[in-house]
């Protein structure tokens, strides 16, 4: 299973295959990054505020408040 982004609205949603694109609230669709596995440490990304429990540190594509996550491990 894995953490998905949408680097539009910043829905975060778990899943085994990437999440449908429609139904976004800020854009016309979703668009989707794969943070990594789900998993039991825990970051947090200090432009988005986005929390996250992945086995490994998360990408740092697709924030939705910067170019870049920043990730802190909690």
């Amino acid at each position: 299973m894995n953490n998905y982004l949408c680097k539009h609205c910043g829905t975060l949603h778990q899943s085994n295959s990437s999440p449908t694109t429609t139904g976004c609230p800020k854009s016309n669709s979703h668009s989707w990054t794969n943070l990594g596995s789900v998993g039991n440490n825990t970051y947090l990304c200090k432009h988005c505020g986005t929390k996250v429990s992945t086995s490994s540190s998360p990408t740092t594509t697709g924030c939705p408040s910067s170019n870049s996550h920043s990730w802190t491990k909690l």
